[in-house]
């Protein structure tokens, strides 16, 4: 039995998980009813994100337990409209979550009566209902909202908007892209909303903000994509840069793309190669060292494609082995390089120079080498590899003595 002191310390710190412990004190027609507990459950959902509403409408179970609860009927809702501030107001928003869709129809319209916006997370986890009756009225809300002043209430809830798209239920795509044509509209307030979804919390809310800036094509927002940290919501944003914008300003955003992940820097050169060939040998050259393996495979696909004359790659890595012998970083993405594209034996002896180095990128890169090279001559470096203390470099080993030597020599470290 919680106490009025819990009722408090819910109210002040509780998240969305406690809600699950409220039912029996929030029915109408409890024996047990407090209007603590009320304000309990309005103070955890005022702080609720789009996603906690969704995780506790996928709670089945919510309230079952609890007879007041399980017995609520529509008349126990009360008279529309529903005024925010209203005590009956998180009872309505939790009775759309329950067992009856009689129950759940009635909270349905109640909330549609609302205008502040936090009815729209409940209502959108309402259009996939299994009641069609109960469906149709949230969908309708819904649709009711899609204009300019709502905006950025939908922005709030892109992850939940994203997540209707691939539902099984109920094809609801055509839902999703009203909203999303909605946000793609020229509207200060839906810009701003979506410059900050660009860097929210949810992943799903910052990966649909991306889609929806691409679609508006904002340059604002494309560069708030673009310098997101979530390499796909950068992605978005790159990509579009590449297709989009004029080549002075691909120019003057290269810096960036190039200081970004591995997918920003492979859609920075395969934009250059495209639109600025004149200009790509310098981008070129820099990815043949690149540490991604498909920015360097494609750093070679591209080189004579965009006219460059024709040159002996593997010649080029010897030479940067050799140049960088002292930084370990930049000599493991030489002798990576050099296993991708040595063709012959020739090369053995140089990676088993490095088997022994202080350095486990280059030990591994050492040891890729002489799986690659396939020389007898170093059969047993590479199954001493096996041994060695770092976890790569033995996994790297093995692959290799499984491949050249067969699973028979392949040795397990034993645990610890």
């Amino acid at each position: 039995m919680l106490e009025s002191t819990d009722f408090i310390a819910l109210g002040a710190l509780g998240t969305v998980k406690d809600i699950l412990r409220l039912p029996a004190y929030l029915a109408p027609r409890s024996t047990v009813r407090s209007a603590d507990a009320v304000r309990a459950a309005a103070a955890i959902l005022s702080r609720a994100t789009p996603e906690d509403i969704a995780w506790l409408g996928r709670q089945r179970a919510f309230g079952s337990d609890d007879h007041a609860w399980s017995s609520l009927s529509p008349s126990d809702l009360g008279a529309p409209p529903l005024h925010p501030d209203s005590p009956s107001a998180p009872i309505v928003a939790l009775a759309s979550m329950h067992w009856s869709g009689y129950v759940r129809e009635a909270a349905t319209r109640l909330l549609a009566t609302r205008g502040d916006g936090a009815e729209l997370p409940f209502l959108l986890v309402r259009v996939n209902d299994w009641v069609p009756e109960v469906r149709a009225a949230a969908t309708e809300a819904v649709r009711e909202r899609l204009r300019p002043s709502y905006s950025k209430h939908f922005v709030a809830c892109l992850g939940l908007v994203d997540g209707l798209r691939g539902l099984r239920r109920n094809q609801l795509s055509g839902l999703v892209d009203e909203v999303e044509a909605l946000l793609a509209q020229s509207d200060l307030t839906a810009q701003h909303a979506l410059l900050e979804a660009l860097h929210s919390p949810s992943k799903a809310a910052r990966r649909a903000a991306a889609r929806v800036a691409v679609r508006r094509g904002d340059p604002v927002l494309v560069l708030g994509a673009v310098t997101s940290k979530d390499p796909v919501v950068a992605s978005l944003g790159a990509s579009f840069v590449s297709a989009s914008w004029s080549d002075g300003a691909l120019r003057e955003l290269l810096p960036s793309l190039r200081r970004g992940g591995p997918k920003l820097r492979w859609i920075a050169l395969a934009a250059v190669c495209d639109r600025l060939p004149g200009e790509a040998e310098p981008h070129l050259r820099q990815a043949l060292l690149d540490p991604c393996t498909s920015l360097r495979e494609l750093a070679r696909y591209r080189w004579e494609k965009v006219g460059l004359s024709p040159v002996d790659f593997a010649a080029l890595y010897r030479q940067s082995v050799s140049n960088v012998t002292g930084q370990p970083r930049q000599l493991a993405v030489a002798l990576r390089g050099l296993a991708e594209t040595s063709a012959g034996p020739d090369d053995g002896a140089l990676f088993a120079d490095h088997l022994h180095h202080q350095s486990a990128p280059v030990r591994s890169a050492a040891v890729l080498g002489l799986g690659r090279t396939n020389d007898p001559l170093f059969h047993e470096a590479l199954s001493s590899a096996m041994d060695d203390p770092s976890v790569r470099v033995a996994a790297e080993a093995r692959r290799w003595v499984r491949i050249r030597l067969g699973r028979a020599a392949v040795r397990w470290r034993p645990r610890p």
